[in-house]
């Protein structure tokens, strides 16, 4: 039936145009210019440089190894 090809060729051309203006309405979006920052949004989250510090040390004395396990485990 040639009516059946023109309803094929139609839904074929009507995904295609969907798919690609999809795309672009993802593109435009994800590559839009924004106010907002990093430094902005977590900024309230932050530790103070002494916190980290703290906590870096304190991970540090607590880690899986100490310094004698790591220099000895070859």
């Amino acid at each position: 039936m040639w009516w059946t090809t023109i309803i094929v060729v139609a839904l074929l051309a009507f995904g295609i145009a969907g798919f690609v203006s999809m795309v672009r309405l993802f593109s435009q979006r994800l590559t839009s210019e924004t106010t907002r920052r990093a430094e902005d949004m977590y900024d309230q989250y932050a530790d103070s440089p002494r916190e980290r510090h703290r906590r870096s040390l304190s991970h540090a004395a607590t880690g899986p190894f100490s310094l004698i396990e790591c220099l000895t485990l070859h």
